[in-house]
């Protein structure tokens, strides 16, 4: 042991260079310790402040995490103070061979057997969590019913806050107050609480209406029975692997999955609102490295009035008017960077968010993702760019300062899987309003909705979004849960971008009420170049336009089912859609 211990840090040593500047952090370490490899640091805090002490320019630091779990009560705020300078590097990193986790959550102990194979353990009021993860896996929020979905027998008058259920769909429920109605419209959900639930007249009243406050998420717009389940009843607590909190009680209730012994097991619940905030403030933060580290566990908790998402997590805060309609944002990031240069995570694995993974965002430029797994999200895996939201004065930022587009980011390499697991109208790969990005060699797969959304405005107006690239990826299984998506979807003017030498394969047949397609591209896609792709094993065509412009479509091998056009024209013009060389298919029965 004492030999190979020698060999890897000399490796170190070797990896960091001559120059470097290294610090060790531990979860058993001393924060009143030097940082030295035989007395390392406890906390991140600790080690960013001792980097911002060290000076700058005459080599690179390094800040490696031994092995174990690096608790963070609240995310880890980084600026410009806290990047390379001069062309050195600062790199966070795991010691070689070690698993190095930093996790947002915190470990549940002291737990109790209780009646009927349900265990139990104290919690405080004020930690009240939306998720629990036990041996690294997630578990079940209490749900009835336990597999699939229910559906509305007839949505209420104002088609928002009741609807009537069928005879025998739900049980009689002690107590509804913490119970959460989970809606699902084509291609989005609304999470609202219960007022009321009747028996006699079979109406469940919410109290907050579901949808977004435009028109087409009314209950019954996209289908007339739409799906439903409610979640969060102690009531609901029947299966191996399913959870209850009881905020008042200050107790959470766990069924244990067969064999697992929850006295021995590794129970942790989300705390801080997120992991890795990094933001230059008066400068950019430049040249900050993460490498093969594990990021883990963070807290999102969804407004008071409810979760109402518009698309790809982008959800609606009601009563906070923005010019004449309502104010959307992102469900947020576990780690976002915004105002950064060149900073790099490499080989890292980011799991088990309450939001989504990661968001390379606003005045980006040269940031990348590279050889690293996103997977067990709430939110979208990965996002690049930035939205319509941010306003300089009284226009919309793209409009007002167009240099300021993020540039030349980059998700490459790796892979990206199982997001959405509690806004399913999440994304793997969210592309923005950017230029020169480029997503590609990629696996994407096991979906609720979309693979990879690029563009980011619904009309064919320029943004400043051009010259992206969605190539090489492999997309499948996907659109699990809603519909009117893709492998790949796009919105918006996007000149010189490209979606080239993609597999896309694995759309079932919707359950909503549009289709969904290998590719659909939607409102305003316009200059876009889509070439060499392979789509096969698609319910409904390969390709779909809707009110979409101008675009080139060669040299792709297209495969229909019987009877299935290769292209689904909706509101577009078939004469704007340039093919070329394309081969079409059509799959034997």
């Amino acid at each position: 042991m004492k030999v190979r211990t020698i060999l890897l840090c000399s490796l170190l040593l070797w990896a960091v260079g001559a120059q470097a500047a290294v610090l060790f952090v531990s979860p058993s370490g001393d924060d009143e310790a030097d940082g030295g490899e035989h007395s390392p640091l406890k906390s991140l805090v600790e080690a960013r402040d001792r980097v911002r002490e060290l000076s700058r320019g005459q080599g690179d630091h390094f800040v490696i995490l031994r092995n174990g779990r690096h608790e963070l009560s609240k995310p880890l705020n980084l600026d410009e103070r806290d990047g390379g300078m001069n062309g050195t590097r600062v790199v966070w990193k795991a010691f070689p061979g070690e698993v190095a986790r930093i996790s947002g959550g915190r470990v549940i102990e002291g737990w109790s057997q209780a009646a009927n194979g349900i265990w139990t353990a104290h919690v405080p009021k004020i930690w009240n969590f939306r998720e629990l993860f036990v041996n690294g896996k997630r578990r079940v929020r209490a749900r009835f019913p336990d597999q699939g979905y229910l559906r509305i027998a007839k949505a209420g008058d104002d088609r928002r806050t009741w609807f009537l259920f069928n005879e025998g769909d739900l049980p009689e429920i002690k107590g509804v107050s913490s119970l959460e109605l989970v809606f699902l419209h084509d291609w989005s959900i609304s999470r609202v609480g219960i007022k009321s639930i009747n028996h006699g007249t079979k109406r469940v009243d919410l109290t907050d209406g579901v949808g977004c406050s435009a028109d087409h998420y009314a209950m019954d717009h996209f289908e007339k029975q739409p799906r439903y389940f409610l979640e969060n009843s102690k009531q609901f607590l029947n299966q191996p692997g399913e959870w209850y909190l009881d905020p008042e009680a200050e107790l959470l209730f766990y069924k244990p999955m067969p064999g697992e012994d929850v006295s021995k097991a590794e129970v942790i619940a989300p705390w801080s609102s997120g992991i890795i905030q990094a933001a230059g403030k008066g400068a950019p933060i430049r040249n900050l490295e993460f490498e093969g580290l594990v990021f883990e566990h963070s807290h999102f908790e969804i407004p008071e009035t409810g979760y109402v998402e518009g698309q790809a997590s982008y959800y609606e805060i009601r009563g906070s008017n923005q010019n004449s309609g309502m104010k959307r944002v992102f469900t947020p990031a576990a780690i976002h960077l915004t105002h950064a240069e060149d900073c790099r995570f490499s080989n890292c694995e980011i799991r088990h968010t309450g939001g989504g993974g990661i968001w390379i965002g606003e005045r980006t430029r040269f940031c990348s993702v590279e050889r690293s797994r996103i997977h067990d999200t709430s939110g979208n895996g990965v996002m690049l760019g930035e939205d319509r939201t941010r306003r300089i004065g009284n226009q919309i930022w793209h409009d007002a300062a167009p240099e300021q587009i993020s540039t030349g980011n980059w998700l490459i390499d790796s892979e990206v899987h199982h997001v959405g697991q509690q806004f399913y109208g999440s994304v793997g790969v969210w592309v923005g309003i950017t230029r020169e990005t480029l997503v590609d060699r990629n696996h994407i797969h096991d979906l609720p909705y979309t693979g990879v959304s690029i563009g980011w405005r619904w009309d064919a107006r320029p943004t400043g979004a051009a010259d992206n690239s969605v190539s090489w990826n492999h997309i499948h299984d996907i659109m699990l849960k809603l519909s009117d998506g893709g492998g790949i979807y796009s919105l918006g003017h996007q000149p010189g971008s490209r979606m080239l030498g993609n597999r896309i394969h694995g759309v079932r047949v919707n359950a909503g009420r549009a289709e969904s397609n290998g590719m659909f591209l939607d409102q305003g896609t316009s200059e876009l170049l889509i070439a060499g792709n392979t789509i096969h094993d698609i319910a409904r065509s390969p390709l779909r336009f809707h009110q979409a412009s101008t675009n080139y479509v060669e040299r792709n091998t297209l495969v229909t089912k019987k009877g299935v056009p290769h292209i689904r024209f909706n509101n577009t013009r078939p004469e704007r859609i340039l093919e070329a060389d394309n081969v079409v298919l059509e799959e034997k029965e």
